[in-house]
């Protein structure tokens, strides 16, 4: 039997509104069984104990109605508690049309009410639904036009963009970060920012790399046209 509780707590009996009360209990770390109080028990409760070599019964003296059973074990009458256990699968809910909508690989709204009709399992989705994903996908423009610009050697444009703020800090405190990406090599370089003003430096870190350790100048500088590239600052560098 399970004490979830020191000095004060209630004896869980299965299937039972009675529930007797314990009262000062104590708390045995080295004691391998929790072991209960008979004359503490009938002392703090309206109930009677019968004790045979099968086992024993508590009754309640209200009513002598049984209360719990126990069985003699090892020289020790033991308590024996169902543990409550819960028929998930019985107990699931229903899922709801738009995960059928998601599981079934996006069908319109005919089909799912065709497969609704004839699978229980299956509920239908509202005609107000929207789905984003179908909706991206059917798209027939696309979001960015086509790059016509082709780059023939490292460092002759290079994008940039800055992402954040993040919802969560990195180890030294770090909520922002830029990216830059060489056109033609697509080689990428992160940098992360405390703050967006830190672009600028960020910046500069990478001019300066290219600079001395790959002997080349950036040629281009792609941008968002964001506030921290379009700054004073930011545009007398380049």
């Amino acid at each position: 039997m399970p004490i979830h509780s020191a000095g004060q707590g209630i004896l869980p009996l299965p299937d039972n509104t009675r529930k007797p009360h314990l009262r000062n209990l104590l708390h045995v770390p080295s004691l391998t069984h929790n072991l209960l109080s008979v004359s503490k028990l009938t002392t703090d409760n309206s109930v009677s104990i019968t004790f045979d070599a099968n086992g024993f019964t508590i009754k309640d003296l209200q009513d002598h109605r049984p209360l719990l059973h126990g069985r003699l074990h090892n020289g020790l009458y033991q308590i024996k508690l169902s543990s409550d256990t819960r028929h998930t699968a019985l107990t699931a809910t229903k899922p709801f049309g738009h995960s059928w909508h998601s599981r079934l690989g996006h069908p319109n709204h005919s089909i799912l009410s065709i497969l609704a009709n004839r699978f229980t399992e299956i509920s239908s989705i509202p005609s107000s639904f929207c789905c984003i994903s179908c909706n991206s996908a059917k798209s027939h423009k696309i979001v960015f036009n086509k790059n016509v610009s082709i780059t023939t050697s490292p460092f002759e444009l290079i994008h940039t963009d800055v992402w954040g703020p993040a919802p969560h800090c990195s180890l030294d405190g770090h909520r922002y970060y830029v990216v830059f990406i060489d056109d033609y090599t697509r080689y990428s370089w992160i940098y992360l920012m405390y703050t967006k003003q830190k672009t600028l430096s960020k910046f500069k870190l990478l001019y300066n790399l290219i600079k001395t350790q790959h002997h080349h100048t950036l040629k281009a500088l792609r941008t968002d046209g964001g506030g921290e590239f379009t700054s004073i600052a930011f545009q007398n560098f380049l």
